[in-house]
Formats: C-alpha cells, sequence, structure tokens
C-alpha cells in the first residue's frame, strides 16, 4: 500500500503554520479528487468547497 495524503485548508487566519506539526480531526469528505481545466474553475470550485465545509461545522462564513 502506498502512503495516504489529505490536502487540509485553513479557512481562517491563524498566524504561521510553517514547520509547525498539525492536528486534524475528519469531519466528513467534501468531495472526490478533480483536475481543473483552468484556475477560474479551481478557485470557484474552492470557493463551493469552503461554503461546503461552513455548513457541516455550522459556520455560515468560513472565509474571512
Amino acid at each position: 500500500g502506498g502512503e495516504e495524503r489529505l490536502e487540509v485548508h485553513v479557512l481562517k487566519p491563524v498566524g504561521t503554520l510553517n514547520g509547525r506539526r498539525l492536528s486534524v480531526d475528519v469531519i466528513a469528505r467534501i468531495r472526490p479528487e478533480v483536475k481543473f481545466n483552468s484556475v477560474n474553475e479551481l478557485t470557484s470550485q474552492i470557493a463551493r468547497d469552503a461554503a461546503r465545509a461552513g455548513e457541516l461545522l455550522g459556520t455560515a462564513n468560513p472565509l474571512p
């Protein structure tokens, strides 16, 4: 078996995280991995993902 990887987006500023170890609780998988055809498609999907994360976490607007 290969190494599993997880992509995490920090939705609110928390200061510098470089070199720090993080603990992450997985609440839900928002969507499967997708290859995007443009930066615009990617940024639009990130906004939808952030909104969905806010719904799952009970936060109306998770982005600052």
